[in-house]
């Protein structure tokens, strides 16, 4: 938990960036994970939020259990959804999540998570009522290589909602079809100005709040994404907030149906 600036991580700028907006003097729990450079960085597309909107996840980190608010009942109804995810293919480094996400959320924060155990079963806990969508993700080296809603669509349009409480089966049978990714790469130019330290490009989906990838631009001005998922993104190019000067971008947009190799992104002083 940190108060005040991300002490020790690095976040974009704000705004169009995805960089998150901490606040001086407010209190946050980070979620925060390595680049390349083995240095944390956060944004909004994690689950950094204000610590007092994250009052469970830190009473679980400290080994308490959340002690009541004094205007809420002492017992709220929570209730558990439990299944079983079935890839399609179930080769290579595993690392997933089963998210619920509330229907009609713009958050690129999920309600709540679970990982499968070895056998593809899970049980999400604690799910206030409401109306749900269930996601599954799995990342390898840290990009998303699948992205699917319940009973197996990659098209959120075509999604099956789960209404909690509701009559869900405890069996419930979550099939996890196969997805091709591409690679992405290009250059960002700066024609007026030295390229400052620590730039990263994003491509974040023009549609799923949840799906976003990050790359480190290198020295020169490459930068590549091994692993993408088809879609339409927007392209942005981001500055560590540390940096003293002051750099804007043109989000850019792109579709991805193939693999890109000359994708140029541009990065302004201001």
């Amino acid at each position: 938990m940190i108060s005040g600036s991300p002490c020790g991580s690095s976040t974009g700028l704000g705004g169009g960036d995805c960089g998150f907006d901490f606040e001086v003097g407010k209190q946050y729990l980070v979620y925060a994970f390595k680049d390349e450079a083995g240095e944390l960085y956060t944004n909004i597309c994690t689950r950094t939020t204000r610590s007092e909107k994250n009052r469970g996840s830190l009473a679980y980190l400290r080994g308490k259990r959340e002690a009541p608010a004094a205007n809420k009942e002492a017992s709220t109804t929570t209730s558990k959804l439990c299944g079983r995810v079935i890839p399609t293919d179930a080769t290579g480094s595993i690392d997933s999540q089963v998210l619920l996400v509330r229907v009609g959320s713009k958050s690129p924060v999920p309600d709540s998570e679970a990982g499968p155990d070895s056998d593809g079963s899970f049980c999400v806990t604690d799910i206030k009522p409401g109306k749900y969508h269930l996601l599954f993700v799995n990342r390898i080296e840290e990009a998303l290589t699948s992205f699917v809603y319940f009973p197996g669509v990659s098209d959120l349009s075509e999604a099956s909602a789960i209404v909690i409480p509701g009559h869900t089966p405890s069996d419930l049978v979550f099939n996890i079809p196969a997805q091709a990714t591409f690679s992405v790469s290009g250059t960002v130019s700066n024609s007026d100005n030295p390229q400052p330290a620590k730039v990263k490009v994003m491509l974040m989906s023009a549609s799923q709040p949840l799906l976003a990838y990050t790359a480190n631009v290198a020295a020169s001005g490459s930068f590549v994404f091994n692993q993408v998922l088809p879609g339409e993104y927007w392209a942005i190019v981001t500055v560590d907030a540390s940096v003293e000067s002051k750099w804007s971008t043109r989000k850019a947009g792109v579709e991805v149906v193939g693999d890109i190799t000359h994708l140029s992104l541009e990065l302004i002083a201001n």
